[in-house]
């Protein structure tokens, strides 16, 4: 093999060899004072409570429910529950008042609730209002209510 054949040789294996490998990194100089990026704000979750009074009341039922209890319940009626009801001079009832004085103990978490309130329903109008406040259990002193 001649000699200028054997330098073209190595002429080419080195230039694939600089090719295949790069000229290697080149160094960046600092460009002043880096900005810092502020953290991305991630949006706040408004908390649900764990427990909530949930009532409905119409002109025929209502129902008067804790969100974290469930399960057998007893029920004792306080003082001064009653329900009154008014009619007009032909006889037709024409509103119904309810008091209510109870107090109500979960069997599953022996949580006690003391529900108070008052419903008025009119019959003539079709319409109902209400004020109930239940404390204890979950709730403890302060009182949760409901009304339209």
């Amino acid at each position: 093999m001649s000699n200028r054949r054997l330098w073209q040789q190595v002429f080419v294996l080195t230039l694939l060899v600089l090719l295949l490998t790069g000229c290697g990194e080149a160094i960046a100089e600092p460009a002043g004072t880096p900005t810092p990026v502020p953290p991305t704000a991630e949006p706040t979750a408004t908390p649900t409570p764990a427990c909530m009074l949930e009532c409905e009341v119409g002109t025929d039922e209502y129902s008067i429910g804790i969100s974290c209890e469930s399960g057998p319940m007893t029920i004792e009626h306080l003082q001064d529950e009653k329900t009154t009801f008014k009619y007009d001079s032909s006889g037709n009832r024409t509103e119904i008042s309810l008091n209510i004085n109870r107090k109500r103990t979960y069997q599953n978490t022996q949580n006690a609730y003391v529900i108070v309130g008052d419903i008025s329903v009119d019959l003539v109008q079709n319409t109902a209002n209400y004020r109930i406040e239940v404390m204890g259990g979950e709730f403890g002193d302060t009182p949760q209510v409901c009304k339209p």
